[in-house]
């Protein structure tokens, strides 16, 4: 399609605006989603996201853009852009909550992503069946078994242990030299609950970390893996409100969960418009987007030993053009946390900007790879990260804002509080690691093992090896005791 013919379709296409997302006063001086601005219409956007958003009714382009774009974040893993206010460079990792109501339509976004990941999903599969091939001749030749595989797995389940987390990245990092952008996506969150009640399958530390290109994640355990990796996500949890209300948890939010959010409501209409299908004019336009990134992700190189996959180079791309935009929303959000106080907007803007940044240097990316892009694309960017950013904080804000401020009223309340007990800190079942760094963290002389020692006595814990890894495990009586006695706090 040539750049005149989407001028004349433009007129015809409104710009995507989300629907009314959160229940949040206008009147407020906080709120900064202006209705004067708006994303460019569907047709206006690069090649590969143009399609999926063209397909979705209007009340949902703006979900469908967002889960199209963290989608293809997914193929560019050796994109690097450079943000304004730091100096280490940016990879494309962004992570959303999709809230959807019962019965509602989500299933209809979970399928945008199913097709925009149908190639890694094919890849992975081809993958699997390398690491199967293995094991089933492993176990036929036990004495005489080849090396293992190290094969790379994208899209990874909510449901892993933090072990077998580690040994995916850990494989790619050892074939390749450096690794790539993994995916975390159900649309069920509470598969994601359920597996962060156990330590050892507890991921929510790496999924902070892994929202940060260069911030890695280590274990070092005797008789299981030991690994420093740079884990990169990409993070889509689809669930209620009430869901993601136990998923979001008060510690999430201070820890800093909430920050690195996009937070995405999806429309709950009794009479919602059908999507419609992508015609095969525009699904052969995503598979040439798609294979062009695969592309431009692994490159086959001739050795002297045959045919070898290797990384492509990293790819820097230029948006100081952008800096201006940055800088200028950036200065407004702090003027208004000096004339506000706002403790919530404070920790909330720079992210915010952050998140909106990466968006749009995923789509400007897919722009300069697009060669009917339109002449004014910079411009169309702009508006992007304008309408992202106040989107991003607004949202966050609404969902978040409220327990934050009272997190931290409280703890100014009660700096004269007794500390809590380490015992009841401690969740029902944990991994020594995990307590050792929580009696790190409140100092004093005594040690991990005094503690541990005392519990067991007492019959508070039982203490197993689970993979190589020892694991605590309070008991009912350790839990009906604490609980009575220790209501007023302590430090056993």
């Amino acid at each position: 399609m040539t750049y005149e013919k989407i001028k004349t379709a433009s007129t015809r296409q409104a710009c995507i605006k989300a629907p009314e997302f959160i229940n949040w006063r206008k009147d407020s001086p906080l709120f900064h989603h202006s209705d004067e601005l708006s994303m460019p219409p569907a047709n206006l956007w690069p090649a590969g996201l143009r399609e999926p958003i063209m397909t979705a009714p209007p009340a949902y382009q703006f979900a469908t853009s967002v889960v199209s774009v963290l989608s293809l974040c997914v193929y560019t893993p050796r994109l690097r852009m450079k943000y304004c206010y730091d100096l280490v460079p940016h990879a494309a990792l962004l992570q959303a909550l999709v809230i959807a109501e019962q019965s509602g339509n989500k299933t209809k976004l979970a399928g945008i992503i199913k097709m925009l990941m149908s190639k890694t999903s094919q890849r992975d599969k081809e993958q699997l069946w390398i690491e199967q091939d293995y094991e089933e001749e492993s176990r036929r030749h036990p004495d005489d078994a080849p090396p293992r595989p190290r094969i790379t797995k994208i899209k990874l389940s909510p449901v892993i242990s933090r072990t077998e987390l580690l040994k995916r990245v850990n494989d790619i990092d050892r074939k390749y030299g450096d690794t790539l952008t993994h995916l975390f996506y159900t649309d069920e969150i509470a598969l994601a609950i359920d597996s962060n009640k156990r330590d050892f399958s507890n991921n929510r530390v790496v999924f902070r970390q892994g929202y940060d290109y260069g911030s890695t994640t280590d274990q070092d355990y005797l008789t299981s893996l030991s690994a420093d990796v740079d884990v990169r996500v990409v993070l889509m949890f689809f669930g209620t409100p009430e869901s993601m209300k136990r998923y979001m948890t008060r510690a999430e939010i201070e820890a800093g969960s909430m920050t690195r959010t996009i937070v995405v409501h999806v429309p709950d209409e009794d009479d919602a418009p059908e999507f419609r299908l992508m015609t095969p004019g525009e699904q052969q336009s995503v598979d040439h987007v798609l294979d062009a990134l695969l592309s431009r992700t692994f490159v086959k190189v001739q050795t002297e030993n045959g045919e070898e996959e290797r990384l492509g180079p990293e790819e820097f791309i230029d948006l100081s053009w952008l800096e201006k935009d940055i800088r200028r929303w950036c200065d407004q959000r702090k003027e208004e946390y000096h004339k506000t106080g706002s403790r919530a907007l404070r920790v909330c803007y720079r992210r915010s900007s952050v998140s909106a940044f990466r968006f749009t240097g995923l789509v400007a990316y897919l722009y300069m790879l697009d060669e009917n892009r339109p002449a004014n694309w910079q411009k169309l960017c702009r508006k992007i990260y304008l309408y992202m950013a106040n989107y991003i904080l607004d949202a966050m804000l609404a969902e978040y804002g409220a327990t934050y401020e009272a997190i931290k009223a409280e703890a100014e309340n009660d700096k004269n509080a007794v500390q809590p007990s380490l015992y009841d800190s401690c969740p029902d079942e944990f991994s020594y690691d995990y307590i050792d760094q929580l009696v790190a963290e409140r100092g004093g002389t005594k040690r991990t093992t005094e503690f541990l020692s005392t519990w067991k006595k007492k019959g508070w814990v039982v203490i197993s090896v689970e993979d190589g890894v020892k694991m605590v495990s309070k008991t009912e009586k350790g839990k009906t005791i604490r609980g009575a006695r220790n209501k007023k706090g302590g430090t056993a």
